[in-house]
């Protein structure tokens, strides 16, 4: 009788964990595929606005080289580009030149289009795909640990379908920079120090703000610790020190190379002739009373959606990071409310919309709002496909849009 009683519990969980081996299988199958449908349709249609009547601008000059980028390939993806062919160079009477932007990117880029010969900007969009797909997959896990009765899927659906989203598919940093930090967010909960290191210096690398991954980590490591230093054990530290160190290297690279660890600072402060800085956060507050009744009374009629996509951007996360510290996820608010803050000290509105991409933690809460209401999800989705596709289009014709 006992030795049938334990057969038919081993037997029952044998049968249990079976069904979650085969739950995780499909819940992962369900994500690639949902991936690999988003980024076909991204594709075709960046395909598709390329080939609509009407020259096609060469703003950066790459076509009189010989360079025919790829129509996912725009703007900043010139620098990367040169970054890649040409290595950094600075030139002191120039509005911007290509030590405005950090080398992960293009350095991966590189370095895998020379070991597979394969084109540069096509190397660097497959790059973007792939830490796009492996930063769903983390963002789910998280989603999982954050709420385990949600939606895990919730977070990566909103992401997806934010207006600005093409941008993951584009020669731009958005999805390896979404990559990093969620490694960091990722090893922080699960415990892994090391993974959390790597990603924080990798984001570090990556942009600027990548720095403020140290912000959950001190707070992932005091938590951890009883907020006791006697408690502190070396995986905290070389957490944070791998964290530093990233975020400390490229200005070391740029202060021995041109002996200025700040230029990455001057280059951003003067870009096509305007001047732009850090800016006490009350600076930008009066500019979004001063848009906000420009787009309520029309006198700002020439980028109505550009400029409710950005006044509207910063004002949700804000409020959204906000909620991340109700829901006691203190480690990811850090990281968000600090991203807000930075951005309501850059004196302006310019790309917020694309910025928040990143913020992932406030796509969880997003999420897991869809889910409550069902309307709302399809106002979402609906909304945030045509903005997608209508934005993809500017993007594709050479039309600054974030």
């Amino acid at each position: 009788m006992e030795s049938s009683g334990r057969t038919r519990k081993s037997s029952s969980e044998s049968n249990s964990f079976c069904s979650r081996e085969g739950s995780l299988r499909r819940n992962a199958a369900r994500l690639v595929i949902t991936w690999a449908a988003w980024s076909f349709t991204v594709l075709v249609l960046a395909k598709a606005a390329e080939k609509l009547p009407g020259e096609i601008p060469d703003p950066l000059g790459l076509a009189s080289r010989g360079i025919a980028p790829p129509p996912l390939a725009r703007w900043d993806s010139g620098w990367y580009y040169r970054i890649i062919v040409e290595g950094y160079r600075h030139d002191s009477d120039s509005s911007e030149a290509s030590v405005g932007f950090y080398p992960l990117y293009p350095v991966l880029v590189g370095a895998i289009a020379r070991v597979f010969h394969t084109p540069v900007f096509h190397t660097g969009i497959a790059l973007s795909l792939l830490c796009l797909l492996g930063a769903l997959f983390l963002i789910r896990d998280l989603s999982n640990l954050w709420d385990s009765r949600g939606d895990p899927d919730g977070a990566a659906e909103a992401i997806l379908f934010f207006p600005t989203a093409f941008f993951f598919a584009a020669f731009y940093t958005e999805s390896l920079f979404l990559l990093t930090t969620a490694a960091c967010l990722w090893g922080l909960r699960r415990g892994r120090w090391l993974v959390a290191g790597l990603g924080a210096a990798a984001a570090a690398l990556t942009r600027l703000n990548g720095a403020l991954t140290l912000f959950p980590i001190l707070i992932a490591a005091g938590a951890d610790t009883n907020w006791r230093l006697r408690n502190i054990r070396g995986k905290h530290a070389l957490a944070l020190l791998l964290g530093v160190a990233g975020a400390a290297a490229y200005p070391a690279y740029l202060w021995r190379r041109f002996g200025s660890p700040l230029l990455y600072i001057h280059a951003k402060n003067n870009v096509l002739g305007v001047t732009q800085g850090f800016r006490p956060p009350w600076h930008l507050l009066r500019l979004v009373f001063k848009r906000g009744f420009e787009l309520v009374t029309g006198l700002h009629m020439g980028h109505q959606i550009r400029s409710w996509l950005e006044l509207g951007s910063l004002l949700a996360f804000s409020v959204l990071a906000v909620l991340l510290f109700r829901r006691r996820l203190l480690p990811e608010a850090s990281y968000c409310a600090a991203s807000v803050l930075l951005f309501w000290c850059a004196g302006s509105f310019d790309a917020i919309d694309r910025y928040v991409l990143v913020l992932f933690p406030c796509f969880f809460l997003i999420g897991e709002l869809l889910r409550r209401r069902a309307a709302l999800a399809f106002a979402y989705r609906f909304a945030g496909a045509a903005l997608n596709a209508m934005l993809l289009v500017r993007f594709v014709r050479w039309i600054w849009v974030a």
